[in-house]
């Protein structure tokens, strides 16, 4: 009987680290920062008792076996990429980023520098972010940040640095700034649009979208971008009203292949509404 006990709660034991485990994969696949450091502890335990229970152990339930090599498998990334950058690397992209940060246009903010060596600083840095050192960008960026702390233009470029390096809180936070300094430039709120719609928060994507168009309706990409966050929201009438407005302010919706099947699959030919 005692035998038996002891093995139940082994049993037991193993199946609360398996939960643990679950909410693990769940933060670092879903980009949740919650836990990280727990993290550290719980990724080596489930290791220790999943390799365990099955090379060791000679009762095993076919549930947890199935379980164990799942999740043992879906930990490699884990050991792979680090702590720091996502798993969800190595799934298909169009299933969870939505937002792809490597597809960016370069534009020129209407913004002037009073220190020349901030000005030095932020173009090397700028260099850098264009041969994606991000790193190595956003540590310049930070110097010339010191010198003019109150430059959008520096705040933007290092927002988009930060994204690069998947630390979108900071990026979001600069976007914030930006915008506190000079709340009439679209493309503050269209880039913080951004970054909320790769973390899901698709209320706070359109709100975002919706005050860049009202500051510069004249961008195609606002429509686009405003037009996918109402697809995943299945908002179709207003999705396919959005790519209508984009399209007659000229952008081929034939360039792009998300939007592309969107509008013959769920948009009117004639955009009636």
């Amino acid at each position: 009987m005692a035998i038996s006990k002891r093995k139940n709660l082994k049993t037991i034991a193993f199946q609360i680290v398996v939960l643990l485990m679950s909410f693990t994969l769940f933060s670092k696949y879903f980009y949740l920062k919650t836990g990280d450091y727990v993290n550290l502890l719980i990724v080596p335990l489930f290791t220790i008792y999943a390799t365990l229970y099955l090379t060791k152990w000679k009762q095993r339930e076919t549930d947890l076996k199935i379980i164990s090599v799942t999740y043992l498998f879906l930990s490699i990334p884990l050991f792979i990429s680090g702590f720091v950058i996502s798993p969800r690397q190595y799934l298909p992209n169009d299933l969870f980023t939505r937002y792809d940060i490597d597809k960016g246009v370069t534009i020129t903010l209407p913004y002037e520098y009073k220190n020349e060596e901030a000005r030095k600083l932020s173009s090397k840095a700028f260099e850098l972010k264009r041969s994606q050192q991000y790193e190595m960008a956003r540590e310049i960026y930070e110097k010339a940040r010191k010198l003019e702390p109150k430059n959008p233009d520096i705040l933007f470029e290092l927002s988009a640095t930060c994204a690069h390096l998947d630390k979108l809180a900071t990026a979001i936070d600069l976007l914030d700034q930006a915008i506190q300094i000079d709340s009439t430039f679209s493309m503050f709120y269209n880039n913080r649009g951004l970054l909320y719609y790769k973390l899901i928060e698709n209320d706070l994507a359109i709100k975002d979208y919706k005050k860049a168009i009202e500051l510069d309706s004249t961008q195609a990409i606002y429509y686009l971008n405003l037009a996918l966050v109402y697809y995943y929201e299945n908002m179709d009438d207003k999705c396919c009203q959005c790519i209508q407005k984009a399209e007659n302010i000229g952008f081929n919706v034939k360039l792009d292949r998300r939007l592309r099947k969107t509008k013959r699959k769920y948009c009117n030919k004639n955009y009636s509404r």
